[in-house]
C-alpha cells in the first residue's frame, strides 16, 4: 500500500487493488507501481485447467491477499461469496474493488463451501496448523494460496474430505515471472521454474 502511494504512477490493476508488489523504473526516473498477484492467480488457474466463469466460488478471507484474488475472480465472471471473520472488512473489500459478492461470516463457511464449485482460501489458519471443518468435497477444487508447510494441514484435511487440493506455489511463480517480464522484457519459462520450486519446497516440508 505504501509503495503505490509513493510511486509516480500506477497501473489500472494496482490502482484497483490498492497495493503494489512490483515497482518498474520509468525513463523519467520515477516509479510505476504494478501488481502481478491478480494475473499470477489467473495464470495459476489456467495452468490447473480450472474453469471460473459462471461458477460459484467461495473465497475465504478478506485480507490484503484476498483483494487481488477477488478482483481476478470478478474479472473471470465468477459468482462470488466471501466468508470472513469480520463481515465489515469483506464489505470494505467489495466496495473498494467495486465488485459484486455475497458476504457471509466465517461461521457460515462450511455451508457456503458445500454450495461452491471452487473454494479459494486466503486465510492464514494453516500457518498455525489449524484447519476448517470441510463438507464433503466430491472432487471439487480447494485452492489454498499458501504453499509448503503453512498449507500442508489445510490441504491434507481437504483431501481427506474428498476435495481436489491445490496450493499457491504456481501463483507465486507466475506473479514473479510477470514481474520479471516487466523489468527485463522476457517472460521466464514458468513450467521449469515451478518444477524447481516444487522440488525445493517438498524438500523442506
Amino acid at each position: 500500500e505504501a509503495a503505490i502511494q509513493l510511486a509516480e504512477s500506477a497501473s489500472e490493476v494496482a490502482r484497483k487493488i490498492g497495493a503494489a508488489n512490483t515497482l518498474v523504473r520509468l525513463k523519467s526516473g520515477g516509479w510505476l507501481a504494478e501488481n502481478t498477484d491478480a494475473p499470477g492467480f489467473t495464470e495459476s488457474l489456467a495452468q490447473a485447467n480450472i474453469e471460473i466463469a459462471d461458477q460459484n466460488v467461495c473465497l475465504l478471507g478478506a485480507g490484503g491477499a484476498a483483494r487481488a484474488v477477488a478482483l481476478a475472480l470478478s474479472d473471470m465472471r465468477a459468482t462470488l461469496t466471501i466468508c470472513n471473520r469480520t463481515e465489515s472488512r469483506a464489505e470494505e473489500l467489495v466496495k473498494h474493488l467495486n465488485i459484486n459478492a455475497d458476504i457471509r461470516s466465517l461461521e457460515h463457511a462450511e455451508a457456503e463451501m458445500g454450495k461452491a464449485d471452487v473454494v479459494i482460501n486466503t486465510l492464514s489458519l494453516g500457518h498455525t496448523g489449524r484447519t476448517l471443518d470441510f463438507p464433503e468435497g466430491k472432487l471439487r477444487t480447494f485452492y489454498d494460496i499458501s504453499y509448503g508447510k503453512p498449507a500442508k494441514a489445510m490441504l491434507e484435511q481437504a483431501e481427506t474430505a474428498g476435495w481436489k487440493p491445490l496450493d499457491g506455489l504456481s501463483m507465486l511463480v507466475a506473479q514473479a515471472a510477470f514481474s520479471f517480464e516487466l523489468w527485463f522484457g522476457i517472460l521466464p519459462d514458468m513450467e521449469s521454474a515451478l518444477a524447481r520450486c516444487r522440488k525445493l519446497v517438498e524438500a523442506t516440508t
